[in-house]
């Protein structure tokens, strides 16, 4: 963009060995000369999505981390699910990512940009340039329609944080816009009993979480929820990137590679005619239900975005319980990214089902050992 560069992490975790995750970082250390990323999503909280996030922020310059906003009884649900002590880094970061990424590098604070949850379009929200103090955080000019936050399930450090409403497009330099769209709606409610005990000791939690104090409200999940609950949190932060500038829409992949397998054919193969340069990540997203796929393509992207989608990143590893037919057809990507594990045997990702449905949109594998990359001009 003018000569300039802009970077994007999407994800960086895994829940193999952590040397893929060193083998990658060190990977874009060494091709980034100035050894940084102007943005890193986060989808959500499992492992294997952020379980690098820190060793990143600690190896490159990171400008801001982007994630869906949960109140804190919500991050309390994905901790207490995840069954994590006290003194562990997830439950750390989930009671306050602000303070945990502060500490863990202080001489690199990324800003926090925390999505909020909706449907609602923000393609026509008056979209307000970023604070003059914020801009030192990014390579180009970054327009986004945020705020400072005011919220006090994240009280303390608000300096750092922000709140970016539904829809609501990241526009860098006039040339392209990043909308991360927070789907939240899955998330069971909690009972009054629950959310009360964490009101009332919310304070602690933000200023000094002890082992005592999770504990208890630990117990009260029990007595609500049942010992053996689990995954009653189910979110995503799914990510269009596109172009804003139709002359961008003309450029044409030219290449694709180095290593990668066509689920289809099992061979290398790449398609030059075709001008779709948008992306569309999912995470673990759901997308099973045509009111789902309403709210994201009809309503927050509307037709002209989808239409240049050419890389469709699978949810969820080619998940069957997230998918549902006819979703490839409306999305008619160029390239179907599966990021999974064949060789896994249990959950079985990616589903046999979901791939049949992608085949005519040029389904690929990614995995441990093979890649997925492409050069536009």
């Amino acid at each position: 963009m003018d000569s300039k560069d802009f970077r994007w992490v999407y994800d960086c975790g895994t829940v193999s060995s952590a040397s893929l995750l060193d083998t990658q970082i060190k990977d874009l250390t060494r091709k980034t000369k100035n050894k940084r990323v102007d943005i890193a999503f986060i989808s959500h909280f499992d492992k294997d999505h952020i379980s690098g996030l820190v060793k990143l922020i600690n190896t490159m310059e990171v400008g801001a981390i982007v994630l869906p906003y949960l109140p804190l009884w919500q991050r309390l649900l994905i901790a207490f699910e995840e069954n994590r002590g006290v003194n562990s880094s997830l439950t750390q970061f989930l009671i306050s990512p602000t303070r945990y990424v502060e500490k863990k590098s202080p001489e690199n604070i990324p800003i926090l940009i925390y999505v909020q949850s909706g449907s609602e379009s923000g393609r026509n929200a008056d979209m307000k340039t970023i604070p003059q103090h914020m801009e030192e955080n990014f390579s180009l000019p970054v327009e986004a329609d945020i705020a400072p936050i005011e919220d006090e399930d994240l009280e303390g450090i608000r300096n750092s944080a922000y709140i970016l409403p539904p829809g609501s497009p990241i526009k860098i330099n006039k040339t392209c816009e990043l909308i991360p769209y927070n789907d939240s709606e899955l998330t069971i409610p909690p009972g009054k009993r629950f959310k009360k005990e964490v009101e009332k000791l919310k304070s602690k939690l933000l200023s000094s979480p002890s082992q005592e104090t999770l504990l208890y409200i630990k117990n009260n999940y029990d007595k609500t929820f049942g010992s053996n609950s689990r995954k009653r949190n189910v979110i995503s932060l799914f990510l269009y990137i596109g172009p804003l500038k139709r002359e961008l829409l003309k450029r044409r992949i030219i290449s694709i590679g180095p290593i990668f397998s066509c689920i289809s054919c099992r061979n290398n193969c790449w398609r030059t005619n075709i001008n779709k340069p948008s992306i569309l990540y999912t995470g673990d997203g759901y997308l099973h239900t045509t009111e789902k796929q309403d709210a994201l393509l009809a309503d927050t992207l509307g037709k002209e975005r989808v239409d240049s989608i050419g890389f469709f990143q699978v949810m969820h590893h080619g998940a069957k319980k997230n998918w549902k037919h006819v979703l490839s057809s409306r999305i008619n990507p160029l390239y179907s990214i599966f990021c999974s594990d064949p060789k896994r045997k249990k959950p079985g990702h990616p589903n046999p089902e979901v791939v049949k449905d992608f085949l005519p949109y040029s389904p690929i594998q990614v995995d441990k050992d093979r890649g997925f990359t492409a050069r536009l001009h």
